[in-house]
């Protein structure tokens, strides 16, 4: 028999309100929570709902009940509240139980770090949380001309020079340094850095997302050192898979397409009044498409305001690639990266347990012992964490089969 295990920590921070909140508290019971993680989000979020009738500890390990009438719960009184909006939060989940030799186990991971986004008191406390970009989302980009720069770069040079709220300690974030995406000219004016990514994802497809306190941001989803290596993480059909929403799909039954581009910067022989080259944008599109089995796609190249084929049949994917200058370039560069979606094998969602933990961009292995034709290996496009009284579970998304 296994006991769910659930273990949330809060860390205070400072607000103008109340400047001298630094206490840390524990709690372990909850009654619900939900936390989304996926590379397409920007952010890890959720919520943790518990009931009043719940105590938390110190970092003392002295009881404080959140039902005391003279406790302020999320700052609606006049007395420093225990939990409020900025505080930082880790979730910690796994199961207690005895193993195979009579030991007592107690195995946890940590399932999300961020900070308290929202509070709400009805007749459950719940608690929204977001991760790290809870902080881009107040720190302000400066009014600039970027020129010459990669987009880690960028990042990292706002970032650096910007401080957390209220605290003015430094933002203990990096920056990924193993891509240098290049996007041409990049204008700044003072929006959010979380806005930038945003409108960065809107001109260039580019994604961002944090793991840890690292930022990732640039025309990629996924790098090869969270993928690891086999033995991956084993979830198999009748024992550890709780459920599905699993399709089987063969390849020649698969109509796949993807529109790949990307926006080429030239000078145009002129110069701005401060003396730098004006440049002109170019976008370049390609429609590439497999049908029903084909190893040879096709394609069509997409003129500036050329209407773009709707997907009527099949499945889209949107691909930036930065280094491309030409329609070639664009072919070679999206016809391997489509190709990977361009397989026999299982698309969708399935739940485990909670353990073993996989996070978005896991590889992971599915067994099935009475169909061995759906045996395969997959990558993890994203994962749904819900917990309580009712147990643990991860819904986990598929992305595409590796082998």
């Amino acid at each position: 028999m296994k006991r769910v295990l659930i273990n949330v920590k809060i860390v205070q921070q400072p607000s103008e309100s109340w400047p001298g909140r630094n206490n840390t508290y524990f709690f372990s019971f909850v009654k619900e929570l939900e936390i989304t993680s996926t590379w397409r989000d920007f952010t890890d979020k959720g919520h943790v709902t518990l009931p009043k009738k719940v105590y938390v500890a110190d970092e003392n390990g002295k009881p404080a009940a959140l039902l005391n009438t003279s406790t302020n719960l999320g700052g609606f009184g006049t007395n420093p509240p225990i939990l409020l909006k900025g505080d930082a939060i880790t979730i910690h989940w796994g199961y207690a139980f005895f193993n195979s030799q009579g030991t007592y186990t107690a195995p946890t991971v940590t399932i999300f770090t961020g900070y308290i986004s929202g509070v709400q008191s009805k007749n459950t406390f719940t608690l929204e949380v977001m991760d790290n970009m809870y902080i881009l989302q107040q720190v302000k980009t400066p009014v600039k001309e970027w020129r010459g720069y990669s987009v880690e770069k960028i990042l990292s040079e706002i970032m650096g020079g910007a401080n957390m709220p209220n605290t003015g300690k430094p933002l203990p974030f990096t920056v990924n340094k193993l891509t240098q995406t290049q996007a041409g000219t990049i204008r700044t004016g003072g929006e959010t850095v979380a806005k930038l990514l945003e409108e960065l994802r809107k001109t260039y497809h580019f994604e961002a997302y944090f793991r840890g306190n690292e930022l990732r941001c640039g025309a990629f989803a996924y790098l090869p050192q969270d993928t690891g290596q086999p033995p991956y993480n084993t979830f198999t059909f009748q024992e550890n898979i709780i459920s599905d929403n699993l399709e089987y799909a063969r390849r020649d039954d698969i109509v796949l397409s993807c529109l790949a581009s990307n926006t080429v910067e030239s000078k145009t022989g002129q110069t701005t009044k401060d003396g730098h080259p004006k440049t002109q944008k170019t976008k370049l599109s390609l429609l590439v498409t497999y049908k029903k089995g084909t190893d040879v796609p096709e394609y069509l190249p997409i003129k500036d305001g050329q209407e773009i084929p709707q997907d009527q049949t099949g499945e889209r994917h949107d691909f930036f690639f930065p280094g491309a200058k030409t329609m070639k370039d664009l072919e070679d560069l999206a016809t391997p990266q489509l190709r990977k979606y361009y397989y026999t094998g299982l698309r969708g969602t399935f739940t485990t347990f909670g353990l073993p933990y996989v996070k978005h961009g896991d590889a992971i292995s599915l067994i099935d012992n009475v169909l061995p034709e759906r045996n395969g290996t997959y990558m993890v496009r994203g994962v749904k964490y819900t917990g309580g009284t009712g147990g643990l579970r991860q819904e986990i998304e598929l992305d595409f089969k590796l082998g």
